[in-house]
């Protein structure tokens, strides 16, 4: 009976402190990425890649965020931009976020992802904006 108890006071505290909302947002963010094509990367989301996103939403361009701070992950939402909280040097979110279908890639400096990793994972030719300097 106790452990019944104590799962029930689990799954409240799981749908309360709104982990399910979390995963179906995620969900969503994905079923978004999916639809994406001819996209950009964003590989940070410091002040140069909130730059970059401003630009390229000015535009009208598509683009997807890779960051691995909660915070930033606010700032993109403020911006209703697309944004996947991980590593950008990790090659399965780089997947997520659709590098297969990018056109161009803005790489976190602070991040050694070096042009011919991306290049082997993305397939094909693409660009690789970097920080003037």
């Amino acid at each position: 009976m106790g452990t019944l108890f104590y799962a029930l006071v689990t799954m409240t505290e799981f749908f309360v402190a709104g982990h399910l909302g979390e995963i179906l947002e995620e969900r969503r963010t994905l079923k978004k990425i999916d639809d994406l094509k001819d996209h950009h990367l964003i590989c940070g989301f410091g002040r140069v890649g909130r730059q970059v996103a401003r630009d390229l939403q000015i535009a009208g361009d598509d683009f997807v965020i890779i960051d691995e701070l909660e915070e930033n992950k606010e700032r993109a939402d403020h911006m209703d931009a697309l944004l996947l909280l991980g590593r950008p040097s990790d090659d399965e979110m780089l997947k997520a976020a659709g590098i297969e279908w990018a056109i161009s890639v803005s790489p976190d400096e602070r991040i050694p992802v070096l042009h011919e990793e991306l290049r082997k994972i993305k397939g094909g030719d693409f660009e690789v904006v970097r920080r003037p300097g």
